[in-house]
């Protein structure tokens, strides 16, 4: 009988291992360097939205990961991010904002998929200008 333990204890260390490592190259974003930050009380309109993610070799795929910045009641797009291609890593994803926000509530959404394994992940985050 314990040897029959061992075995499912191992099995289930093995599972869990095999589970970890298909999420590692899953983007998760760096809030740290992300630029506003979330939940941010902005005096004025910020240059750029920039996003930075932790993402395995490799980076993002490109023309499948996305960010868009929606202005909150009346909800509407104000701008679309992508992947910075002149970032080697291709872990940033960047919109210059050509015009100014407004004062108001900005909803920043982002669809984020990493080249090595294909890995979806998505997220959002709010900040505000004065």
């Amino acid at each position: 009988m314990t040897k029959r333990w061992l075995w499912l204890a191992l099995g289930c260390i093995v599972m869990a291992a095999l589970a970890a490592s298909l999420a590692m190259g899953h983007a998760r974003l760096r809030v740290a360097d992300t630029v506003p930050a979330p939940g941010a009380l902005l005096t004025e309109s910020p240059k750029e939205i920039k996003l930075v993610f932790s993402v395995e070799p490799g980076g993002l795929i490109p023309d499948q990961s996305l960010f868009w910045v929606v202005r909150q009641g009346p909800d509407e797009v104000v701008a679309v991010g992508k992947v910075d291609l002149s970032v080697a890593d291709r872990n940033v994803m960047r919109v210059e904002l050509k015009e100014r926000l407004g004062s108001g509530v900005y909803l920043v959404k982002w669809v984020a998929i990493s080249l090595q394994d294909k890995g979806f992940a998505e997220g959002s985050y709010s900040f505000a200008v004065k």
